[in-house]
């Protein structure tokens, strides 16, 4: 029985944002090659919703409507989906999307780098991070398995 269900998962469908300024972070994750495939204002609140889209796959369900500001520690706090990574198949492009995330808008959080990771597998890779509209990491991660 537990295979049966477990297989009827298929993939992760989307995360979920809630966002400060909507015009800012829509134009801003419309120019990181989202499209939007949703939109709609819920009756509860009145707030927009939207569910947005790469080409490739991978949704984000942007909700209206944030208030405050990250908490400082908010990468450590249990419970929280604290970052969104971009696969970057060519490794030189991950540090191309970097200054372009930066040319719209992104904040610096960890420069280009390349990593070395050891333990059931040798991997390779290089990756680099920033902060988005309201302090949401990307990561653009070009990985390779030995």
């Amino acid at each position: 029985m537990k295979n049966e269900i477990i297989s009827a998962i298929k993939c992760q469908h989307h995360s979920a944002l809630r966002v400060s300024d909507w015009n800012v972070s829509k134009k801003f994750y419309e120019s990181l090659g989202f499209r939007t495939i949703l939109e709609w204002i819920p009756l509860e609140d009145g707030l927009r919703m939207a569910m947005i889209e790469l080409p490739g796959g991978g949704r984000i369900e942007m909700f209206e409507g944030g208030k405050g500001k990250l908490a400082e520690n908010h990468e450590i706090v249990s419970g929280s989906y604290f970052q969104y990574c971009f696969d970057v198949p060519v490794l030189e492009n991950v540090d191309k999307l970097y200054e372009y995330a930066l040319s719209i808008g992104a904040k610096i959080k960890l420069r280009p780098a390349n990593y070395e990771m050891h333990g059931t597998a040798d991997v390779h890779c290089r990756a680099a991070f920033v902060y988005a509209p309201d302090g949401e990491i990307i990561e653009f991660l070009s990985l390779h398995f030995d």
